[in-house]
Protein backbone atom coordinates (compact mmCIF):
# COMPACT_ATOMS: atom_id res chain seq x y z
CA UNK A 1 0.00 0.00 0.00
CA UNK A 2 1.34 3.44 -0.82
CA UNK A 3 2.10 5.97 1.91
CA UNK A 4 -1.15 7.85 1.72
CA UNK A 5 -2.48 10.23 4.30
CA UNK A 6 -6.19 10.69 4.59
CA UNK A 7 -9.18 11.56 6.69
CA UNK A 8 -11.86 8.97 7.29
CA UNK A 9 -15.24 10.11 8.53
CA UNK A 10 -16.86 7.50 10.78
CA UNK A 11 -20.16 8.61 12.26
CA UNK A 12 -19.23 11.50 14.57
CA UNK A 13 -15.46 10.92 14.47
CA UNK A 14 -12.80 11.82 11.96
CA UNK A 15 -9.57 9.80 11.95
CA UNK A 16 -6.25 11.03 10.60
CA UNK A 17 -4.60 8.00 9.00
CA UNK A 18 -1.22 7.15 7.53
CA UNK A 19 -1.54 3.92 5.54
CA UNK A 20 -3.50 1.76 7.99
CA UNK A 21 -2.25 3.41 11.19
CA UNK A 22 -4.49 5.88 12.98
CA UNK A 23 -2.42 8.90 13.99
CA UNK A 24 -5.18 10.89 15.67
CA UNK A 25 -8.96 10.91 16.08
CA UNK A 26 -11.29 13.87 16.35
CA UNK A 27 -14.79 13.18 17.68
CA UNK A 28 -17.74 15.52 17.84
CA UNK A 29 -21.50 15.17 18.15
CA UNK A 30 -23.39 14.94 14.89
CA UNK A 31 -24.94 18.41 14.71
CA UNK A 32 -28.18 19.22 13.03
CA UNK A 33 -28.13 21.87 10.35
CA UNK A 34 -27.53 25.29 11.89
CA UNK A 35 -26.83 23.87 15.37
CA UNK A 36 -23.92 25.43 17.29
CA UNK A 37 -21.17 23.17 18.59
CA UNK A 38 -20.21 23.49 22.25
CA UNK A 39 -17.07 22.55 24.16
CA UNK A 40 -17.62 21.44 27.74
CA UNK A 41 -21.20 22.70 27.44
CA UNK A 42 -20.01 26.24 26.77
CA UNK A 43 -20.79 27.81 23.43
CA UNK A 44 -17.66 28.34 21.39
CA UNK A 45 -16.90 31.94 20.61
CA UNK A 46 -17.17 33.07 17.05
CA UNK A 47 -13.84 32.93 15.26
CA UNK A 48 -12.61 36.43 14.53
CA UNK A 49 -11.16 37.45 11.16
CA UNK A 50 -7.70 37.64 12.75
CA UNK A 51 -8.00 34.12 14.24
CA UNK A 52 -9.32 32.80 10.95
CA UNK A 53 -6.35 34.37 9.16
CA UNK A 54 -3.99 32.57 11.58
CA UNK A 55 -5.80 29.27 11.08
CA UNK A 56 -5.57 29.65 7.31
CA UNK A 57 -1.79 30.06 7.59
CA UNK A 58 -1.40 26.77 9.48
CA UNK A 59 -0.32 23.86 7.29
CA UNK A 60 0.39 20.19 7.79
CA UNK A 61 3.21 18.86 5.69
CA UNK A 62 5.36 15.78 5.57
CA UNK A 63 9.04 16.23 6.46
CA UNK A 64 10.91 12.96 6.09
CA UNK A 65 9.11 10.43 8.26
CA UNK A 66 7.17 13.02 10.28
CA UNK A 67 4.02 15.11 9.85
CA UNK A 68 4.61 18.68 10.94
CA UNK A 69 2.26 21.55 11.68
CA UNK A 70 3.77 24.79 10.45
CA UNK A 71 2.83 28.43 10.67
CA UNK A 72 4.33 30.77 8.06
CA UNK A 73 7.18 28.32 7.46
CA UNK A 74 8.04 27.83 11.14
CA UNK A 75 7.51 24.35 12.54
CA UNK A 76 5.25 24.24 15.58
CA UNK A 77 5.04 20.50 16.27
CA UNK A 78 5.94 17.26 14.50
CA UNK A 79 4.74 13.70 15.00
CA UNK A 80 6.62 10.71 13.63
CA UNK A 81 4.75 8.66 11.06
CA UNK A 82 4.75 5.05 12.25
CA UNK A 83 7.05 2.76 10.28
CA UNK A 84 5.46 0.35 7.85
CA UNK A 85 6.07 -3.40 8.09
CA UNK A 86 8.41 -3.25 5.09
CA UNK A 87 10.41 -0.42 6.66
CA UNK A 88 10.74 -2.33 9.94
CA UNK A 89 11.93 -5.40 8.01
CA UNK A 90 14.51 -3.34 6.11
CA UNK A 91 15.81 -1.74 9.32
CA UNK A 92 16.04 -5.12 11.06
CA UNK A 93 17.87 -6.67 8.09
CA UNK A 94 20.27 -3.73 7.95
CA UNK A 95 21.02 -4.11 11.67
CA UNK A 96 21.48 -7.87 11.25
CA UNK A 97 23.99 -7.45 8.39
CA UNK A 98 25.81 -4.64 10.17
CA UNK A 99 26.14 -6.68 13.36
CA UNK A 100 27.25 -9.79 11.48
CA UNK A 101 29.83 -7.88 9.45
CA UNK A 102 31.28 -6.30 12.59
CA UNK A 103 31.37 -9.70 14.30
CA UNK A 104 33.16 -11.37 11.36
CA UNK A 105 35.66 -8.52 11.00
CA UNK A 106 36.55 -8.65 14.71
CA UNK A 107 36.73 -12.45 14.64
CA UNK A 108 39.16 -12.37 11.71
CA UNK A 109 41.31 -9.65 13.29
CA UNK A 110 41.48 -11.41 16.66
CA UNK A 111 41.58 -15.10 15.71
CA UNK A 112 42.73 -15.15 12.07
CA UNK A 113 44.86 -12.02 11.73
CA UNK A 114 47.01 -13.61 9.00
CA UNK A 115 43.93 -14.09 6.83
CA UNK A 116 42.68 -10.57 7.57
CA UNK A 117 45.96 -8.70 7.07
CA UNK A 118 47.82 -10.89 4.54
CA UNK A 119 45.00 -11.44 2.03
CA UNK A 120 42.51 -9.23 0.21
CA UNK A 121 39.98 -9.59 3.05
CA UNK A 122 41.12 -6.34 4.72
CA UNK A 123 40.71 -4.39 1.47
CA UNK A 124 37.19 -5.82 1.11
CA UNK A 125 36.24 -4.58 4.59
CA UNK A 126 37.88 -1.21 3.78
CA UNK A 127 35.79 -1.04 0.58
CA UNK A 128 32.65 -1.80 2.60
CA UNK A 129 33.46 1.02 5.03
CA UNK A 130 34.18 3.46 2.18
CA UNK A 131 30.94 2.56 0.40
CA UNK A 132 28.96 3.00 3.62
CA UNK A 133 30.40 6.51 3.90
CA UNK A 134 29.53 7.24 0.25
CA UNK A 135 25.93 6.12 0.83
CA UNK A 136 25.73 8.43 3.87
CA UNK A 137 26.82 11.29 1.60
CA UNK A 138 24.08 10.50 -0.92
CA UNK A 139 26.35 8.93 -3.56
CA UNK A 140 24.77 5.92 -5.27
CA UNK A 141 27.20 5.14 -8.12
CA UNK A 142 30.95 5.04 -8.58
CA UNK A 143 33.12 5.38 -11.64
CA UNK A 144 35.84 2.72 -11.56
CA UNK A 145 38.19 2.93 -14.52
CA UNK A 146 35.43 4.28 -16.74
CA UNK A 147 32.73 1.85 -15.62
CA UNK A 148 29.71 3.03 -13.64
CA UNK A 149 28.96 0.72 -10.71
CA UNK A 150 26.39 0.85 -7.92
CA UNK A 151 27.84 1.64 -4.48
CA UNK A 152 26.02 -1.42 -3.15
CA UNK A 153 27.55 -3.81 -5.70
CA UNK A 154 30.82 -4.66 -3.97
CA UNK A 155 31.25 -7.88 -5.95
CA UNK A 156 31.14 -5.95 -9.26
CA UNK A 157 33.55 -3.32 -7.90
CA UNK A 158 36.04 -6.02 -6.90
CA UNK A 159 35.72 -7.71 -10.31
CA UNK A 160 36.49 -4.43 -12.10
CA UNK A 161 39.43 -3.59 -9.84
CA UNK A 162 40.93 -7.08 -10.11
CA UNK A 163 40.33 -7.64 -13.84
CA UNK A 164 41.10 -4.24 -15.37
CA UNK A 165 44.25 -4.25 -17.53
CA UNK A 166 47.18 -2.25 -16.12
CA UNK A 167 47.28 0.00 -19.20
CA UNK A 168 43.65 1.08 -18.58
CA UNK A 169 44.39 1.69 -14.91
CA UNK A 170 47.39 3.82 -16.00
CA UNK A 171 45.14 5.84 -18.29
CA UNK A 172 42.85 6.69 -15.36
CA UNK A 173 45.38 7.01 -12.54
CA UNK A 174 48.44 8.18 -14.43
CA UNK A 175 51.65 6.49 -15.50
CA UNK A 176 52.82 6.07 -11.86
CA UNK A 177 50.32 3.21 -11.45
CA UNK A 178 52.17 1.02 -13.96
CA UNK A 179 54.33 -1.44 -12.06
CA UNK A 180 57.66 -1.99 -13.71
CA UNK A 181 59.54 -4.98 -12.40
Amino acid sequence: MSGSLGLVNKAACVSLLYQEVELDKFCYPSPKEGQKIYSSYVELETVTENDLDILNKLTIKRVGNTLCTTYLGSTIICKRIPASKAEKKTINEKNLYKGFTTFIKNYLIEDWSAIYYDTKVRSYFDMLSTNKSLISNGISTLDIYGQSVSVTSIKKQIEIIENTAPIIIAAYEGIKSLKIE
